[in-house]
């Protein structure tokens, strides 16, 4: 029997260092039967022209109101994003916290290499069954390099290019 606890909505199991739903918890342990990865894999966390395609024209109709970030943007210069999503929240950082180096102090707790670094008492170095690792790699722009192959990559070139032609939005 995994332990329990009330969640939001129904009740929670904690798996594999993790708090469940019970058809979550369900639909992990089939995946985890079931997937059989293979080395030409790609997976993608949203899917070009789903919901990340509406989130980027809405925020061009409504920039006031939606905020569309890019990774590789934010990385080339984390201290102006995080400066630009505090003035987005309406919770600009003072002179004083400007002067005392607050935007580079969150930049800094909030970096891969700090976040990768936490551990919580009590939490599992696996999640899902696979270890920690499986979830980060370096957080460096460029990293698929290291992942996929050049065909790998131009496949998904031509994929996103294609679901993304005339919207806009290039990567």
């Amino acid at each position: 029997m995994l332990p329990t606890r009330e969640g939001w909505l129904r009740p929670l199991s904690l798996s594999q260092g993790c708090w469940l739903t019970p058809q979550a918890h369900k639909n992990a342990m089939l995946v985890q039967a079931q997937f059989q990865p293979r080395a030409d894999d790609i997976i993608l966390a949203t899917y070009p022209k789903g919901l990340t395609m509406r989130y980027w024209k809405q925020s061009v109709i409504e920039h006031d109101r939606i905020l569309f970030l890019k990774y590789d943007e934010m990385m080339a210069d984390p201290t102006k994003h995080v400066k630009m999503l505090a003035e987005f929240l309406r919770v600009p950082f003072t002179s004083e916290e400007e002067r005392a180096n607050v935007p580079e102090e969150v930049v800094r707790l909030c970096s891969f290499d700090n976040l990768k670094g936490l551990h919580s008492a009590g939490r599992s170095d696996r999640v899902g069954g696979l270890p920690m690792d499986n979830f980060f790699r370096s957080g460096k722009v460029g990293d698929w390099r290291n992942h996929l192959t050049e065909e790998m990559a131009t496949k998904l070139d031509r994929i996103v290019e294609k679901k993304l032609k005339g919207s806009g939005l290039a990567f």
